[in-house]
């Protein structure tokens, strides 16, 4: 059947007057001919399209040319008529269509525009985010590196044992005081106590269960062999950090 529509059409017969038009009215649809006076062909649709990105166009032609069409479709146009087809019926359900198009092409556009600044804004703030992580690294890193000279200079050591785990970790500088090089005392306690003079070594033994069994740090001074097989007297200060 017949489709009953009515239109405000605004007639021009330049592609300079229909963009002045555009720049100071709304349209919910252009009808562009692709032979005008002040432009041709595909000419015409690119520029219309630069200057009305989101207006909906339906291209007419004298000329039932596909390729044309493929092409004015590919520029950006919603659909193609050719003139001597078309009629009221036609020419209603192509314009409905362009519009019904145009809109669903900006909505997806809008869409992904969101997503895309979305995607920036999350970029940028773990780019920050990676940036303050590195800092705080370095800034860590720089403090470890103040306190190793701090206790070579003063010839003082740290370790730290996991009374549940028997695991004890013993820094450079420490194992340095013991003329030895770096993991020399693996993790453990057994090549530690090998350093201790034998005569000391009780002494220590029985400090160490002390302490375990009443869980307080310990405060002794005993004496070591270091690498080269002279003597020096070691002190430990330590203090026991509980969970719960």
């Amino acid at each position: 059947g017949t489709v009953n529509s009515q239109f405000s059409l605004t007639h021009v017969k330049r592609l300079g007057d229909a963009i002045t038009q555009l720049k100071s009215n709304r349209f919910d649809v252009a009808l562009l001919d692709l032979t005008l006076p002040d432009s041709d062909g595909l000419g015409s649709l690119d520029a219309l399209i630069h200057d009305a990105p989101d207006l909906p166009i339906v291209v007419l032609t004298s000329t039932n040319d596909d390729e044309l069409a493929l092409d004015a479709v590919r520029h950006g146009a919603q659909d193609y008529l050719v003139k001597r087809q078309v009629n009221l019926d036609i020419l209603v359900r192509s314009v409905r269509y362009a519009i019904e198009r145009k809109q669903a092409a900006v909505a997806l556009r809008e869409v992904n525009e969101t997503l895309e600044l979305r995607v920036e804004e999350r970029t940028a703030a773990l780019a920050t985010a990676n940036e303050s992580l590195r800092q705080e690294i370095e800034s860590r890193e720089s403090i470890q590196n103040r306190l190793g000279l701090a206790q070579k200079a003063g010839k003082i050591g740290t370790f730290e044992w996991n009374l549940l785990t028997d695991r004890v970790t013993w820094s450079i500088e420490l194992e340095a005081l013991y003329g030895l090089a770096p993991g020399s005392f693996d993790n453990s306690h057994a090549q530690w106590l090998d350093t201790i003079y034998p005569e000391d070594r009780p002494k220590v033994e029985a400090e160490l269960s002390k302490s375990r069994q009443l869980r307080q740090g310990l405060d002794l001074e005993f004496r070591i062999v270091d690498s080269d097989t002279s003597i020096q007297w070691i002190a430990i200060k330590s203090n026991i950090f509980l969970d719960r």
